[in-house]
């Protein structure tokens, strides 16, 4: 499984440090990485289905409004005469990106929890999330979320950047007040049951790749570093 994390974590870093070396840069943003993102998926699940924009197939909607998506999946074979998209999901994929902007942490942790909601109903399914983007841009964000985590009394990222050797696994009740209660409304407009806000998740494993040069030297022309951090997500603790 690790391999495959580093797959993508490589592909999609290297995909856009090409990109961005052929002035394409100003392109970039998250639906621009769906394209990559999905043909390494394909070349890692072979023979199988990957869509893109697919609906969330664990949260649905209490009231008004569009159905969640999820940013790329990959779905099992199906029976004949099936559709091709009603296969049961092998693997689900979120990106965000770092560009001239950095991603808020709750828009992040939102992320996560759709992810670990997909790992609570269907738990062999191989859940990721790939934060891409300008290597000073990824570090900013980490910066940005270094205390927004609390556990023993200390305070912490709810996202590594790098494994530290342990699972982090994290409680909602862990965060700070403010995502805390993000979490709790954008959770309070899905029907009961498709996820509970008091389980956690835990990063599997989790690879950070830097594309380009840290230093340009001085006969180069300057070239912006790539980053991406891929982590496999599933569900720490299940409530009894």
């Amino acid at each position: 499984m690790a391999g495959k994390v580093v797959n993508l974590a490589v592909g999609l870093s290297s995909f856009a440090q090409y990109d961005f070396t052929c002035g394409r840069g100003y392109a970039f943003s998250e639906s621009y990485l769906v394209k990559p993102a999905s043909e390494i998926l394909a070349a890692l699940y072979p023979g199988k289905t990957v869509l893109t924009e697919m609906k969330h197939p664990t949260l649905l909607r209490s009231g008004r409004g569009d159905h969640p998506r999820v940013d790329v999946a990959v779905l099992d074979e199906v029976a004949p005469g099936r559709r091709r998209w009603e296969g049961m999901p092998l693997a689900v994929l979120e990106l965000k990106w770092c560009g001239d902007s950095v991603p808020s942490p709750s828009f992040v942790l939102w992320d996560l929890v759709r992810l670990a909601s997909i790992s609570y109903h269907h738990p062999k399914v191989d859940c990721y999330f790939a934060l891409v983007g300008i290597r000073s841009k990824i570090d900013a964000f980490f910066l940005d979320i270094s205390k927004t985590r609390t556990r023993n009394n200390s305070t912490g990222p709810f996202l590594r950047s790098q494994p530290d050797g342990e699972f982090g696994v994290l409680k909602c009740r862990q965060l700070d007040c403010e995502l805390q209660s993000d979490i709790s409304a954008r959770l309070g407009g899905y029907k009961a049951g498709a996820f509970d806000v008091r389980v956690g998740f835990k990063q599997l494993d989790t690879v950070r790749h830097d594309a380009g040069p840290a230093e340009p030297r001085a006969t180069m022309k300057p070239r912006i570093g790539v980053s991406a951090i891929v982590s496999r997500i599933a569900v720490g603790d299940r409530p009894k």
